[in-house]
């Protein structure tokens, strides 16, 4: 790592490179800041690595870096305290190098527990005469306490002091370590060193990371990693797979089940039965690992327990003939699921693995799990489930009330009677009496990780958000390239916005040189089927079809000639089809000489559908070309039934003609 030297007055800037803190001659300093270009309201300067090589090049001086500077500032108080080195990681990281950028984010945490002393620059605390606990300070309030990488900086540092913006003394950790629990929900003791990180659970040390911000997504994890003493490579661009990676090599390294332990409790009372919810379910996960740190925001009071075992504690309401505990933890990983030892409460629909870990009542915590189509009589498999239940902090009135997914339960005495109240039926042996208990027996698992149990108890039903499509507005001047302009939109105003179904867009053409719209035109009209997926239908109509008299008789070119041909043309029944049933997203409709492409794509949201439209064949690509039609008869196909029911897909690209007089074809999704 590298530090600056700091020395007399006029001295020129200088930086040294150390392998390790017990390298450094002498003790240093370090600063623990948030960076200036994170916030709009903090305009102080900061200097990279790259701008100190340039003044180091010239020969500038501290005093050359100009007043008012963040560097210049922390290189006085630093002066004043008698150090000789200082550590700021705007500048002494050179983050143009990955190696090394990953070098000084696996060893952040043991250079700010190696530091002499730590000061936390507040950029938004003024130096007034306000108390710091006050309930509404500018202390407690301060975006150093909301950002993740301060957390390590924080319980890392051995003596630390927080300045304010100008600068000014505002206490220490040890002397303002009560009111930093109130604030950061960290133990007193802990910042204080009189309890080691290695007592604090797993799931209690993501707690205090739930509610931390950072403006790349992957230092959710990365900042976490000297908390838990573990080494992860660095991949800038990963997202959210960094948590999960941490989170997996915090399994190889300890046993301490809190680490499934995340997300909802199921409240004391149970799910309410004959409960309807209207509003749709946040997207959940069916893993053992948590999504992000924001999923262990209530797990911060879970804890493994000390000496008591399964036995002493739920052997009250539960049958524990067997061995009650293992005796050896393990967890293994493989591409598709994880090994575990669980205890294991078997029942139906799902089953409840105890974790060795209790809550703040001192009650153990149970997991749901629902068995899958890949047990076998040697080894259970199951998915991590949930229950869908109203919100314990729903505010909203009447039938749309918040649901939530709860995936654990504390175990009780109210345990069984809760269980049952939401239809789960002990897994008991057929000559059972009613008095027996449910059997906890120590087992191995597999916990699938890619299945996902959509089931909700006790008449908790979700809906499914309704889907909604998105036609661009692009599409307009693309088709009118080929001399097709809008016709009809059923609701008006639908392109470029998203619209929930049905809805209907037609598009005509206007030859050149001609004052109306001729008959050939296409339509595409979209709808939610009975199971309220989207289904979408294209008719293609043709002027040439219609007028050949051969084929339909003189009455039918009359009506043609006298009435709106769009009218005539779009009786009887359609054809629908899903669009999740088209192949790679696309289908195509039409025959050699005219050829619709429609591609579903799920943007910008995934419950948005963006329709996207193609015209090809030898017409369309004649008039992309020089804008005339193909002279060639067109071909005929055979008739085919329609009926208004969502049908399959053509086999083949091209759709056949169901009559000379209307092209109309069902996708399918």
């Amino acid at each position: 790592m590298w530090l600056l030297k700091l020395p007399a007055e006029g001295g020129k800037l200088d930086l040294h490179h150390f392998a390790s803190p017990a390298e450094v001659e002498g003790s240093y300093a370090i600063l623990s800041h948030v960076h200036a270009s994170n916030f709009k309201s903090c305009d102080v300067t900061e200097h990279t690595f790259q701008d100190i090589q340039g003044l180091q090049a010239r020969g500038a001086t501290y005093e050359d870096l100009g007043s008012g500077t963040k560097l210049r500032n922390c290189v006085g108080v630093a002066r004043r305290c008698g150090f000789a080195w200082l550590w700021i990681d705007t500048c002494c990281i050179d983050r143009t190098s990955s190696a090394e950028l990953e070098e000084a984010v696996n060893s952040m945490f043991s250079w700010y527990a190696g530091a002499q002393i730590c000061f936390a620059y507040l950029f938004d605390v003024p130096n007034s005469d306000e108390s710091l606990d006050a309930h509404e300070s500018a202390f407690r309030k301060s975006k150093w306490f909301k950002r993740c990488w301060t957390l390590p900086e924080l319980l890392a540092s051995r003596y630390l002091i927080f300045m304010s913006q100008n600068w000014k003394y505002l206490g220490t950790k040890s002397g303002l370590a009560r009111l930093l629990q109130e604030i950061t929900g960290i133990d007193a003791e802990v910042l204080t060193f009189n309890r080691s990180l290695e007592n604090v659970s797993v799931a209690c040390k993501m707690s205090w990371a739930a509610s931390r911000e950072a403006t790349r997504v992957e230092d959710e994890a990365y900042s976490l990693l000297g908390l838990f003493a573990v080494y992860l490579p660095t991949i800038y661009g990963e997202g959210r797979r960094a948590f999960r990676r941490l989170q997996e090599e915090i399994l190889r390294h300890s046993t301490d089940p809190t680490l499934f332990a995340w997300g909802h409790l199921l409240p004391s009372g149970g799910i309410p039965q004959n409960r309807a919810a209207t509003s749709p379910l946040p997207h959940a996960i069916s893993s053992l690992f948590a999504p992000t740190p924001s999923a262990f925001k209530e797990s911060g009071s879970f804890r493994m327990p000390t000496a008591s075992t399964i036995r002493d504690n739920v052997g009250k309401w539960f049958d524990v003939t067997e061995p009650d505990t293992i005796a050896v933890r393990e967890y293994a990983i493989s591409s598709h699921s994880v090994r575990c030892c669980f205890d294991v409460i078997e029942g139906s629909p799902f089953s409840l693995a105890i974790l060795e870990c209790k809550n703040d009542s001192d009650r153990w915590i149970g997991l749901l799990l629902w068995p899958t189509s890949q047990s076998t009589k040697h080894c259970a498999a199951y998915s991590v489930g949930e229950v869908y239940g109203p919100s314990t902090n729903s505010t909203s009135k009447g039938s749309h009330e918040e649901v939530q997914p709860y995936r654990l339960i504390a175990m009780g005495s109210k345990t069984l009677a809760i269980l049952k109240s939401m239809g789960w039926i002990p897994g008991l042996p057929r000559d059972s009496t009613d008095s027996a208990k449910p059997k906890i027996r120590a087992m191995e698992v597999y916990i699938a990780d890619t299945f996902r149990p959509r089931a909700a108890l006790s008449g908790v039903q979700a809906q499914p958000k309704q889907p909604e499509v998105l036609i661009p507005a692009w599409l307009r001047v693309y088709l009118a390239r080929l001399g097709f302009e809008l016709e009809q939109e059923e609701p008006t105003g639908i392109m470029g916005r998203r619209v929930r179904p049905p809805l209907a867009i037609t598009f005509a053409r206007r030859p050149k040189n001609a004052g109306k719209l001729e008959g050939e035109r296409f339509r595409v009209e979209v709808k939610t089927c009975g199971h309220g997926k989207l289904v979408v239908t294209v008719v293609v109509f043709s002027q040439e079809y219609a007028l050949d008299a051969g084929i339909f008789g003189q009455r039918n070119a009359q009506a043609i000639a006298t009435e709106d041909p769009f009218d005539v043309l779009a009786n009887g029944p359609r054809t629908y089809v899903h669009i999740k049933t088209w192949k790679a997203g696309s289908i195509s409709f039409g025959d050699p000489r005219r050829l619709v492409t429609l591609a579903a794509a799920k943007w910008p949201d995934p419950d948005t559908y963006c329709l996207e439209l193609l015209l090809d064949g030898d017409i369309y690509t004649r008039r992309k070309s020089t804008g005339k039609e193909p002279t060639s008869t067109p071909p005929r196909g055979p008739s085919v039934p329609h009926e208004d029911t969502c049908a399959s897909p053509p086999r083949f690209g091209l759709a056949p003609v169901p009559a000379p007089r209307r092209l109309e074809f069902g996708l399918r999704q």
